[in-house]
């Protein structure tokens, strides 16, 4: 899990979604804007899952997965990770490996243990 300071702001959280970049993948789309220090927000949205408590697992089970990654992130940025669709059925390696490779294509350089 995330700490507190290391999710965006309600107003980072709108500079990301008004001035970022953003790109795709099977699973996610991610936005973001450099910043001064690396800080995740996961939204799943309503439109994918109508149940609030699976909308917050699928959360939990993104900020797990970005908890684990972060530590190995050289570069900073305000990202958003945005569920395309439902995770129920799908191993956190997988979810791990996903997040990894966007957080290599915007340039945020995972480093390896």
């Amino acid at each position: 899990m995330l700490k507190k300071s290391q999710r965006l702001t309600k107003e980072e959280f709108d500079g990301v979604i008004k001035d970022g970049a953003y790109i795709h993948s099977p699973l996610f789309t991610v936005r973001y804007i450099t910043g001064e220090i690396t800080k995740v927000s996961a939204v799943m949205p309503k439109k994918i899952c109508n149940k609030a408590t699976k909308r917050n697992y699928a959360r939990r089970r993104i900020y797990e997965v970005v908890g684990k990654v972060l530590p190995r992130i050289k570069y900073a940025a305000h990202v958003i990770i945005i569920a395309k669709k439902d995770m129920k059925g799908l191993k956190t390696d997988y979810i791990t490996a996903e997040i990894s490779n966007l957080f290599r294509n915007l340039g945020l350089k995972v480093v390896k243990k």
